[in-house]
């Protein structure tokens, strides 16, 4: 049999009775999932699994499901920012970049391409007409088959992509567990006990972002900033009159210990980009203060590999940016903070 990447689109179809246009039907999915089982993939814990989600084509309709109900011969969708779900044999793609490096330890991300590979034996990094699971795409955007899933998907990823390790449930992550909480690095329950600043960029109701500050602030002691528009900001100052407003061109023009001066107050940041956010909390880390950065996770931004320990909050995120935060809190209120935090002290 041909290697995957030496495949004609035509030779995929007919290997793999699908419908290109279509993708696979209901009733195949069904048998499929009977007769290969789940796509458990061994380099996520069985809560990341459930978490991250792909985008497919079954019965010429776009689906999103959980990648372990992903089967072979699934037509699958990449964007910016998502993980391949699968090992794919591409057959659209456009400007389409992964990073690899899991793999092949190239520095910059493969540019990829559609083109099959009329060769029997060719290195990982040279098969551009292939995304493997566990990857991320850096940049544009494609479609592919899945020819390998589960313990059949190219190994070579599994050794480094998720930070969760095997390890006894601590008090701290047993409340996180109850709460809906995954855990994505086992050291987060640890570290929530050293933190004292809190950034919040996700959206907040005005009340609950005055709960917050009433259970974590006041109650806890916690400095809480929140990541606003400049209308809100000013709306809520009218409630907390102390509270000191810093916008982004105040940011980028200061050095770090005006930085440091400023945030004592501090309770809203406005019309700030992320690198005057990346600016803000390098700064305070330097000076030893321990920060929990909570988001959406829907843009790309490098403050949550960056903070001390970073939150996902919702269902939105970016795959790329679930893999590099330390809790994951998809179907948790918003004001999930407050819990997690509670007792701490």
């Amino acid at each position: 049999m041909k290697a995957w990447y030496a495949m004609t689109d035509k030779e995929l179809a007919n290997f793999f009775d699908v419908d290109m246009s279509k993708g696979l039907s209901g009733q195949s999915v069904i048998a499929r999932l009977d007769k290969f089982g789940l796509n458990n993939d061994p380099s996520l814990s069985h809560e990341m699994q459930e978490i991250y989600k792909a985008w497919v084509k079954r019965d010429g309709r776009i689906e999103c499901i959980a990648i372990k109900y992903i089967v072979p011969g699934d037509i699958v969708l990449l964007d910016t920012g998502s993980r391949v779900p699968a090992d794919l044999r591409l057959l659209h793609v456009h400007q389409l970049g992964i990073d690899q490096s899991l793999i092949t330890g190239e520095a910059l991300p493969a540019t990829k391409s559609t083109f099959a590979i009329d060769n029997s034996q060719v290195p990982i990094e040279k098969q551009n007409c292939m995304a493997f699971a566990g990857t991320y795409v850096t940049r544009g955007s494609g479609w592919g088959i899945v020819v390998n899933h589960a313990d059949k998907m190219q190994k070579s990823y599994q050794k480094a992509d998720s930070k969760t390790k095997k390890n006894p449930l601590n008090l701290t992550a047993n409340r996180l567990k109850r709460l809906g909480i995954a855990i994505n690095n086992k050291n987060a329950p640890k570290l929530l006990n050293d933190i004292d600043f809190v950034y919040i960029d996700y959206f907040l109701r005005s009340e609950d972002m005055l709960e917050v500050i009433r259970k974590v602030q006041l109650g806890l002691g916690i400095n809480c900033v929140f990541m606003v528009s400049e209308d809100i900001a000013l709306n809520l100052k009218k409630e907390l009159p102390s509270a000191q407003i810093y916008c982004g061109k105040e940011i980028a023009n200061h050095v770090p210990k005006q930085i440091l001066s400023v945030m004592v107050d501090t309770q809203f940041i406005s019309n700030a980009n992320y690198i005057d956010i990346l600016k803000v909390v390098s700064t305070l880390q330097q000076h030893g203060s321990k920060i929990l950065w909570l988001s959406d996770g829907k843009n790309s931004s490098q403050v949550v590999g960056v903070a001390t320990l970073s939150m996902i909050v919702g269902s939105i995120a970016r795959d790329d940016n679930l893999n590099k935060a330390d809790l994951i809190a998809v179907n948790s209120r918003p004001i999930v903070v407050a819990s997690i935090l509670h007792n701490k002290k």
